[in-house]
């Protein structure tokens, strides 16, 4: 099908391949137009050397830290996307002091971050200037503060809840737990009898 486009224009595989090149942005779908021919339509500016990573329309460079593409040139405010962070409508290169790198891509205050819970009603935790959904490997949360990790004093504990133990997998669930929650009930309903 390639074959039946013109030179200057797309196919789908090739637009699919260029969105993996434009990873978080925003810009580029401004910039596809589909038609009924096998064909896009696509326009990408191309950037001056000099430009990092982004320009504008016009072949403006953007900020460095913009992703991809911007509205004004030079403007951290501009960015289709951040390459690092996004913090108040700025792209940052890191999180400032009194901010958490959150989801990877934006920064939270504290008070943000204690807002996100999960459908199990867990607050997320603060651990190395993160707010993430649970404490890392060999960090649980600090009795004192439960929005806070510390590291675990050898093997850290490992909370399940208790279901009811009717076959070997419902057993092996319970595989390296050390506390379970609740009342634990075996109920076998089958097996051999020993007189």
């Amino acid at each position: 099908m390639k074959a039946a486009c013109p030179e200057v224009c797309y196919t789908l595989s090739d637009i699919v391949y260029r969105f993996f090149i434009f990873v978080q942005t925003f810009y580029f779908y401004s910039h596809v137009t589909l038609t009924s021919s096998p064909c896009v339509s696509l326009s990408i500016p191309v950037c001056p050397q000099q430009c990092k990573l982004a320009c504008t329309d016009k072949g403006e460079c953007c900020h460095s830290q913009c992703l991809g593409g911007c509205s004004k040139p030079n403007d951290d405010m501009a960015c289709s996307a951040c390459i690092h962070y996004n913090h108040e409508g700025r792209c940052v290169p890191d999180c400032p002091n009194g901010t958490f790198m959150f989801e990877g891509w934006r920064c939270i205050t504290i008070r943000e971050c204690s807002e996100v819970h999960l459908s199990n009603d867990n607050l997320f935790v603060i651990h190395n200037r993160e707010c993430m959904n649970d404490c890392p490997s060999g960090f649980t949360r600090s009795d004192t503060d439960r929005m806070l990790c510390i590291a675990c004093n050898g093997l850290c504990d490992k909370f399940c809840r208790s279901p009811v133990i009717d076959s070997v997998d419902a057993a092996q669930s319970l595989k390296e737990c050390t506390v379970i929650e609740g009342n634990l009930v075996i109920n076998i309903r089958s097996g051999s009898e020993c007189f």
